[in-house]
């Protein structure tokens, strides 16, 4: 157990090592925005949403990589890998929901869509269908520990 609240620790300092340290929750939950600019596109993000969505791909990877190299042999990773990925699925879900949306909203005004809206789209799309693999890979796994343990404890 205290091996997995330093993890989690590690992982929250990372990720405020790469977004800044705010000092009060206030600025955090504030409607406050995120403006990124991408050749001609702009997207402006709420910092919560934004936020969210980093710490949970954060955990997300971090915990495969931790449940991968040990084997599964963490009981209390795979269960927090299963949980943060489940979530992280169903991001995953509302944003291709959201963008289609979006683009079928573009193609009734006939607006333009620019190659980038596409291309994220697709990063968004793969990115579901490999975290819907490992997240049956590892409840498959997980589901055949348990099997092996109940076989032990009745002999």
């Amino acid at each position: 157990m205290k091996k997995e609240l330093i993890f989690i620790l590690i992982i929250m300092l990372l990720f405020f090592a790469i977004h800044g340290f705010q000092i009060n929750t206030t600025s955090i939950l504030q409607e406050a925005t995120i403006d990124i600019n991408v050749h001609d596109t702009y997207f402006v993000i709420p910092k919560v949403y934004y936020w969210t969505y980093t710490l949970l791909f954060l955990f997300s990877i971090c915990y495969l990589i931790r449940v991968l190299l040990l084997k599964f042999a963490n009981r209390l990773a795979n269960y927090i890998y299963v949980i943060v990925n489940a979530l992280l699925i169903v991001w995953l879900i509302f944003e291709i929901h959201t963008l289609n949306l979006l683009l079928s909203d573009f193609q009734k005004n006939s607006i333009e869509v620019d190659q980038l809206f596409y291309h994220f789209f697709y990063f968004i799309t793969t990115a579901l269908i490999f975290s819907v693999i490992f997240e049956v890979y590892v409840l498959y796994k997980v589901w055949n520990q348990k099997q092996e343990t109940s076989k032990i404890h009745t002999k």
